[in-house]
């Protein structure tokens, strides 16, 4: 039988070996761990787990997804409780929740595995490099959990929402950021409300004071025709920082900004937008291609034309959405045109970019359906999607080793069946 030493004995150079291990899917990664104590040493360390991020943020799990889809169990529903109460109570008995891992194929999903996810913790808040914000409801208890390894860490909300409280938070809504600082090995948790935010330190173990926003007056924005519907609540991860629109308080009115957190000195900044193409009013949302942040908004064509059958004017009216993307950096402030999509039904409500796909093509939601659109032809096709969008969320979810803390989780009574 061979001996530890032997198996772990190469003729390739160390870092030769940290470099092939760092282009593999985690799951193999934390069965190799068992190889012997110096691939456990070497795959445990912050420099392997950093260098296997940036691998997977060059991949294409770009178009990786944590998908989950709510079931509801028909003979558990009381016919005294109407279906929004019943989904808001959170009744374990009514509904399951199916967490699975799914990458976009050839314009389907491609679903990797289901998960066995903290039961009792469906609600998905937020992402950050392959570990994810989970609530219990009662927004009181938070969990950070990566899917990947299956490690997770509970936290608690000190702070109350009642203006009879000394700490508090003033007023809702409250908007959710999960940010990480490589700098410091420091995943932090941000909540705001309308006026100030505390921010959670998971190395520290501990919430920093209620903060005022400082020079900046301002409220986080629910641009609802932009929103997918699914996560307007969530800030958005790039370049080490956090992204939402927010209003900012101008002299007669709220003028929609980007607003970013910055964990170096824990504060809020403006960014600046595309220059001279997004008006300080007009409606805009963010999301995260490849990697890069990105700006989208709307405008009105209008094509009016004769109606044979009426003594009038048809106004043959369609939606064009535009697409900036960020040049990659925390503190760059170029933005370049990355496509503009035509023919958008103005009866469109739910308008939300998904991922970048082959041939430049980009897919979308559109309501409770997905689409992949052609800018070179201008199309729509169907996406070949089994569950209904009005049932389904979808969180950009990256292959990561890092841990949100260690593997803790109190004990807590299990639910009465």
């Amino acid at each position: 039988m061979a001996t530890e030493e032997d198996s772990s004995s190469s003729n390739l150079p160390n870092d030769i070996v940290q470099v092939i291990l760092s282009r593999l899917p985690v799951k193999p990664l934390l069965r190799f761990k068992t190889v012997s104590k110096s691939w456990n040493t070497m795959i445990s360390d912050i420099a392997f787990i950093r260098m296997h991020l940036q691998q997977s943020e060059h991949s294409d799990t770009h178009n990786r997804f944590l998908h989950t889809h709510r079931l509801v169990n028909p003979r558990s529903l009381d016919k005294h409780i109407s279906f929004v109460d019943r989904y808001m109570l959170g009744n374990p008995r009514n509904r399951e929740i199916v967490f699975s891992l799914a990458r976009v194929e050839s314009r389907k999903f491609q679903y990797e595995e289901k998960l066995e996810y903290p039961r009792g913790w469906e609600d998905v808040l937020c992402t950050c490099q392959g570990v994810t914000l989970l609530s219990n409801y009662s927004y009181e208890t938070y969990m950070l959990w990566n899917p990947s390894t299956r490690t997770e860490s509970m936290f608690s909300f000190p702070y109350k929402f009642d203006q009879k409280y000394k700490n508090r938070f003033e007023s809702y809504p409250v908007k959710y950021g999960l940010c990480h600082d490589p700098t410091i090995d420091d995943f932090k948790v941000v909540i705001t409300s309308e006026q100030c935010y505390a921010v959670y330190s998971c190395k520290n173990k501990s919430w920093t004071n209620i903060k005022k926003f400082g020079y900046i007056t301002c409220r986080m924005d629910i641009s609802y025709r932009m929103d997918s519907g699914m996560d307007s609540d969530s800030g958005i991860f790039v370049d080490g920082a956090i992204y939402w629109v927010g209003m900012i308080d101008g002299y007669y009115r709220y003028n929609r900004e980007i607003i970013y957190f910055d964990p170096r000195d824990d504060d809020f900044k403006i960014l600046q937008k595309p220059p001279k193409n997004v008006k300080e009013s007009e409606e805009f949302s963010l999301i995260c291609l490849r990697g890069c942040l990105c700006l989208y908004y709307y405008s009105i064509t209008s094509d009016y034309t004769m109606d044979d059958t009426m003594d009038g004017i048809v106004d043959d009216t369609m939606d064009t959405y535009k697409i900036w993307i960020k040049e990659k950096g925390r503190d760059k402030n170029s933005w370049n045109k990355l496509m503009t999509i035509e023919n958008v039904e103005p009866t469109t409500v739910w308008f939300t970019p998904l991922c970048l796909l082959e041939n430049n093509t980009i897919l979308i939601r559109l309501d409770t359906r997905l689409v992949v659109y052609s800018p070179c032809t201008k199309t729509f096709e169907e996406f070949d999607e089994e569950n209904p969008l009005s049932e389904v969320r979808l969180f950009p979810c990256l292959q990561s080793l890092l841990s949100p803390l260690e593997n803790f989780r109190p004990k807590r009574n299990r639910l009465r069946t």
